[in-house]
């Protein structure tokens, strides 16, 4: 926002925990079938419910993130976003967003 208080662009979008909380809270079946899962985040794809749940929420938040750096780099004709975000990415996490 602007000190006019016009919104000058971005995204709102719901945290990894908000995310898990959404689909813990909404679907009875995700939710019966994580009562009765271990979690176990190991490999890049989960073998139990709640692994997947919240997987899932990493995975969409690294997606949108991918995608927003991919626009923010159109509209500005540089890659530098893109690469960098690609980057931190593999760092921190050992691997490349593009690959999910």
């Amino acid at each position: 926002m602007d000190a006019g208080g016009q919104h000058l662009g971005g995204l709102i979008a719901p945290g990894i925990h908000m995310m898990r909380e959404a689909l813990m809270n909404n679907t009875s079946d995700i939710a019966k079938a994580a009562l009765n899962s271990t979690p176990s985040l190991a490999g890049v794809l989960a073998n139990n419910t709640i692994g997947a749940v919240s997987r899932g929420a990493v995975f969409a938040l690294a997606g949108m993130a991918d995608r927003a750096a991919e626009v923010i780099a159109q509209s500005t004709g540089t890659q530098a976003q893109t690469v960098h975000h690609r980057r931190r990415c593999r760092h921190d996490h050992g691997h490349d967003a593009r690959a999910w």
